[in-house]
């Protein structure tokens, strides 16, 4: 897990906003790095930028307190991930797969939300991963 804070430390947050995203070949990072940077413009906005990794996956499961908590205190969550197989990465079905807890528990139910994704093709079915 990287988790990289794109706020600034001295003043209060007035929201707390985390995009978590995976990156295969670096293009989604971009992507996520551009929407980090256009959030912390809003004035005192916290942002953070947390990056799901091959290695954070152990045993085809996914698991990190950190993260997890941070999400859990977020305001909004903005959630990428590339295209593959007109499906989500693998690296990040894991990670959903370990936030079907706070899903079904209704813990981040009142939270913004967004997402995207990108691939290399012009079809390829991002609708369906966005869906």
């Amino acid at each position: 897990m990287t988790v990289k804070d794109v706020a600034r430390a001295h003043e209060a947050p007035a929201a707390v906003i985390t995009v978590v995203y995976h990156s295969v070949h670096g293009h989604t990072r971009v992507l996520a790095e551009h929407l980090a940077d256009g959030a912390r413009r809003v004035p005192g906005a916290q942002v953070h930028l947390v990056e799901i990794r091959a290695e954070d996956v152990t045993a085809g499961r996914w698991h990190d307190a950190e993260v997890l908590a941070l999400l859990d205190r977020s305001d909004a969550i903005v959630l990428g991930c590339p295209t593959l197989m007109g499906s989500v990465s693998a690296v990040f079905k894991a990670f959903m797969e370990a936030a079907f807890t706070p899903f079904t528990t209704q813990a981040w139910k009142d939270k913004l939300a967004g997402g995207f994704t990108m691939s290399a093709s012009q079809s390829g079915d991002k609708l369906a991963v966005l869906q």
